[in-house]
């Protein structure tokens, strides 16, 4: 339970920075909350009403009901007790008065309580800046002018019709038209106040009443409270989408900046923020973000981090320029961003002008828009394209894995086991084929390094595929203090900072599996290689195979031809995928285009090669067990000559020519 009540006060954080910062100006933006106009209490007690006939008393009712509906306490009508942080309740009539008007002014009671609530309520509202917002003020005063507008036209009528003899049946006539509609806006000024609701709480619970509420009246009424709130909360959106501004003011939006707020608080808001923007200089307040807005943040948080991206491309496009050598002016003279003149036209919208479905279409524009400009200056400024080259060259064909197999060899590590292979060794093979001074090595190679994954490739490759769950049990992955270093080696990519936005690390981490297993297949048929060495210049004896050389000879070469067939396979299929890949990449006119083209590159890969299919799988894994078994010579020839012809007849790879 204390935890709970720790985490709830967490997440309520935001109240405590925003009245903080407030507090600074209290004396301009808190008015003498004490004496508000409005029902002022009558210190004196009620007076005894003698000799006074039940038409006069009725008159004398009238104009009290009169001043009441204006905002003030009466001589015979008063309300209970209230103070200044508190509501009244019931109306108090003085026991003196004729049965019959006070049956009559009962009829009144909820009536007059909405109208003092409301009157009491707005007050509070309007003139206390630091507990409420400008939307929550804007919202009060709008249901303060309507209540005002009521109350003018009813006693426009009655004036009209004072002489009549049956004024309070005339006065409830009049006041039992709008009675749903003040309970209506007492309820809502009332459930503000209570809550403290600010910024977007209001209209979140606004949004909600607009959901529960059908009647032709109170839903205009409902509907003109939201865009009074909204025309407020639209305007912050414009300008922190077009000028990458967010709330250091009001703190009533659903993102504030980190301009005005200490980094401990700023860090702190953000550790409880379910919703994380990938741009530093903003926090998401998650209460302050209405509910209708959830489904359309994505895109909205977009748009929002548009502001340092287009920096950051801008920021690298410059140094790019001054790397490039040639015409010093031509270096120098640096072209109008794009992006501005993109963002130029979105702030000559009329955002306060917009509904919620017009301004959710005009940013899913903007972020549409936006990420193709920025998917340009992105391209131009890194040369991603030929990054992801570099980066395909080393996981997808295993451009290293000839020399990588060379050094292994010489270095004796093949058979290693994992715990015998140290940190320094891995360090090393690094710095010869993936680091800035590889002979070989391609640039984007330096951030990649060679690690050791204690866990088995097809595991993982099970693991990560839906389809294939079901099967992991059965598979024999052996034990994990048995693995060695050329079926534990892997890679480990660093993305580069600069390039976060357009590259797709997981898309990356999966096509690493096929890295691991073409290194596996170098190692099978080096393997292979050397049994066959091994047996150059032998002869079978004259009294057949007894010395099994002739069966020896036999499955090192369907062996060879199986490993060779199923290289081929994968070296077709990637081709093919890459194709594919270029593609997608050539016409990508977004960051997400840009990204999905990545993700599906792996998914096509691995699908292409038969990563995901159980049968193709499992026979590239009893395909290098049995090289494995052969070249420790623990198990005779004919038992593995066998396996391998079953293992032939239940899944064949096929392969295109």
């Amino acid at each position: 339970m204390a935890d709970f009540v720790k985490n709830e006060d967490e997440k309520r954080f935001w109240r405590t920075v925003r009245k903080k910062h407030l507090s600074k100006w209290k004396s301009v933006l808190v008015n003498d909350l004490d004496n508000c106009p409005f029902y002022r209490e009558i210190p004196s007690s009620f007076v005894a009403i003698e000799n006074v006939s039940p038409q006069e008393q009725e008159r004398l009712i009238f104009n009290e009901m009169y001043l009441f509906l204006l905002g003030y306490q009466s001589e015979n009508i008063r309300l209970a007790s209230f103070n200044s942080t508190s509501f009244p309740t019931s109306i108090v009539l003085n026991h003196s008065l004729d049965p019959f008007i006070r049956s009559e002014l009962e009829r009144f009671k909820h009536v007059l309580i909405s109208l003092a609530v409301i009157r009491l309520a707005c007050y509070r509202i309007q003139n206390d800046g630091v507990c409420f917002s400008v939307i929550s003020r804007a919202v009060a005063t709008e249901i303060d002018t309507k209540i005002h507008e009521f109350m003018n036209e009813i006693l426009r009528k009655l004036d009209e019709n004072k002489e009549s003899a049956m004024v309070l049946n005339l006065l409830f006539r009049e006041v039992h038209e709008i009675s749903e509609t003040l309970m209506f806006f007492s309820d809502i000024a009332k459930k503000i106040y209570n809550e403290q609701l600010v910024g977007g709480q209001v209209l979140s619970m606004l949004h909600l009443k607009r959901n529960q509420i059908y009647a032709g009246r109170s839903q205009k009424h409902l509907e003109e409270l939201f865009e009074v709130g909204w025309r407020i909360f639209v305007e912050y959106m414009g300008r922190l989408v077009t000028s990458f501004e967010a709330d250091d003011c009001n703190y009533e939006f659903a993102m504030w900046s980190n301009r005005s707020i200490d980094s401990s608080e700023f860090s702190r808001l953000n550790m409880h923020s379910e919703y994380r923007t990938r741009s530093s200089r903003f926090v998401i307040i998650d209460d302050l973000c209405p509910s209708f807005l959830h489904k359309h943040l994505k895109v909205f948080l977009r748009c929002a981090e548009f502001g340092d991206l287009f920096a950051l491309a801008e920021s690298q496009k410059r140094r790019k320029q001054r790397r490039t050598p040639g015409d010093v002016d031509k270096v120098l003279e640096l072209e109008k961003p794009s992006h501005e003149a993109l963002l130029a036209t979105f702030r000559e919208v009329e955002w306060n002008k917009l509904n919620v479905d017009a301004t959710f279409r005009l940013l899913a524009q903007l972020e549409r828009k936006g990420s193709a400009c920025l998917l340009q200056q992105l391209r131009q400024a890194n040369n991603v394209d030929a990054d992801l080259r570099e980066a395909h060259q080393l996981v997808l064909f295993g451009k290293c894995i000839e020399d990588l197999l060379q050094i292994s060899v010489s270095d004796e590590l093949l058979d290693l086991l994992v715990d015998e292979v140290s940190k320094h060794t891995l360090q090393k093979l690094t710095n010869k084929l993936l680091g800035e001074g590889a002979a070989q090595a391609l640039p984007f190679w330096k951030n990649f390094s060679f690690v050791l994954d204690r866990e088995d490739v097809f595991k993982i490759v099970c693991d990560s595929n839906v389809q294939l769950k079901g099967y992991r049990e059965t598979m024999d992955y052996g034990r994990e203090e048995d693995l060695c270093f050329f079926t534990a080696l892997s890679l480990s990519f660093r993305c580069p900072p600069e390039l976060e936005t357009l590259l797709a690390p997981r898309a990356i981490e999966n096509a690493i599996y096929v890295f691991r297993l073409l290194f596996q297949f170098s190692v099978a048929s080096h393997k292979i290689a050397l049994g066959k060495e091994s047996l150059r210049g032998r002869m079978p004896s004259q009294g057949g195979d007894s010395d099994g050389t002739a069966l020896r000879r036999k499955l090192l070469f369907s062996l060879d031809a199986a490993l060779t067939r199923l290289k081929r396979h994968f070296s077709v299929y990637t081709q093919y995928a890459l194709q594919m890949f270029n593609s997608s990449l050539a016409s990508a006119s977004s960051i997400d285009e840009y990204i999905a083209a990545q993700n599906s590159l792996s998914y096509n890969v691995l699908r292409m090669v038969g990563m995901n299919e159980w049968s193709r799988l499992i026979y590239m894994k009893d395909l290098l067990s049995i090289v494995r078994r052969y070249d420790e010579g623990n198990e005779s020839l004919v038992l593995l000559a066998a396996d391998f012809e079953d293992l032939l007849s239940t899944a064949m790879v096929d392969v295109p020519e």
